[in-house]
């Protein structure tokens, strides 16, 4: 609300004190929405650090690492955005999002390389279902 009302300054102080406070499982939000806010500001290398320090101490959130996919994409950095998505697969290959990112980051490769990838991401991303236990009703 504050930096919709163009305090800048406000907000920020807001949200390093909500960084600060939050409980520990909550911190990658907070540091999300840090991240954001500073690129909403044009503040991109800002909000980079930021997306660094999340990836450092949320590395077991994989959303953290789609988040600085995303963020090189709308700078139109995708060599970095690669960058960025091949990091995050490296501890986080299940995560399907991360896939279809890279993906879409492949689009301009040759189709056997975009199905090379489709497959590993096929091998790599469990199905629905797998990994649950089945419940029984007698």
């Amino acid at each position: 609300m504050e930096l919709k009302a163009g305090k800048t300054d406000v907000a920020r102080s807001l949200i390093l004190r909500a960084c600060d406070e939050v409980p520990k499982k909550m911190k990658s939000v907070a540091l999300l929405d840090y991240s954001r806010m500073e690129e909403f500001c044009g503040r991109v290398k800002e909000a980079r650090a930021v997306l660094r320090t999340a990836q450092k101490e949320a590395a077991h959130e994989w959303k953290v690492f789609l988040e600085g996919v995303l963020l090189e994409i709308r700078a139109n950095n995708f060599r970095a955005a690669l960058r960025e998505v091949m990091v995050g697969l490296q501890s986080h290959a299940g995560t399907g999002r991360l896939w279809a990112v890279y993906l879409q980051l492949k689009q301009n490769e040759p189709e056997n390389e975009r199905i090379r990838i489709f497959k590993e991401a096929v091998r790599e991303v469990p199905k629905s279902g797998e990994g649950t236990s089945t419940l029984t009703f007698p």
